[in-house]
Order: structure tokens, then sequence, then C-alpha cells
């Protein structure tokens, strides 16, 4: 289940892709990132993962922003349509629910995409 594969009817969501287009699109240059250590544990995983799917619900609202912008499904914001339109959350919230693994570790895990993505910002903003 490590990073990528998923628990039982959810499977993440690689948005990489689409969001290297919209960098493109803007005419920006990827930012250096911090991965994490998919490695660490299951229970890791699905707390990084909780960071990252929850941000699909925020998509949502940014996506009516940022139209305002000229930013739309088709350019510079494909990443967050991706996001947006999934419908991942009650799948991936039901894989936690049946999750019986270290709770400190999932913990953990969603402190660390929160840091990554903080990181990520903090970088951006002196770029």
């Amino acid at each position: 289940m490590y990073g990528l594969t998923g628990v039982g009817a959810w499977k993440p969501q690689n948005i990489a892709a689409v969001l290297y287009d919209d960098i493109k699109d803007l005419a920006l240059q990827p930012l250096a990132h911090r991965s994490l250590d998919w490695s660490a544990d299951e229970s890791f995983a699905l707390g990084a993962h909780y960071v990252l799917e929850g941000s699909s619900l925020g998509a949502r609202v940014l996506c009516k922003q940022v139209a305002a912008l000229g930013m739309t499904r088709d350019h510079g914001a494909r990443h967050l349509w991706a996001q947006a339109e999934t419908s991942n959350w009650r799948a991936f919230t039901n894989a936690l629910n049946a999750h019986e693994g270290d709770d400190a570790a999932l913990i953990a895990g969603a402190d660390a995409a929160f840091g990554a993505a903080a990181a990520s910002m903090e970088r951006a903003a002196h770029a």
C-alpha cells in the first residue's frame, strides 16, 4: 500500500503530469521539493494521503477562484480540476476507518505531508 497503490476501493490519484503542464502554461519553473519517505510504513503513508486527498476538497473552491484569473481545466489549473473532480474522498475515509495500524504513524505521515507543503509554499514565496 505504501505510497501509491491504494487500499480497498481507494486508489490515489497522480496529478504530477497535469501539474507540470500547468507550470509550462504559466511559464514557471518547477521548484525543488522535499520528498516523503513513502517506505516508512502503511500507517505513515495513509496519514500522508489524508492530506493529499483532503486537498481535493480545497481544490473545488480554488477552481472557482482561479477562473477569474483565466486559469481553466485546460490551461493553468488542470491539476486543480483533476483534484476537484475526483470522488476519492469517501473511498479514502472508508480505507482510513478500516485501518488498524499505528495512530502515531498516521499523525506523523499527515504532519510530514503538511510540512512538505508548507516548505514548498515558503520556497515559492521566496523564488
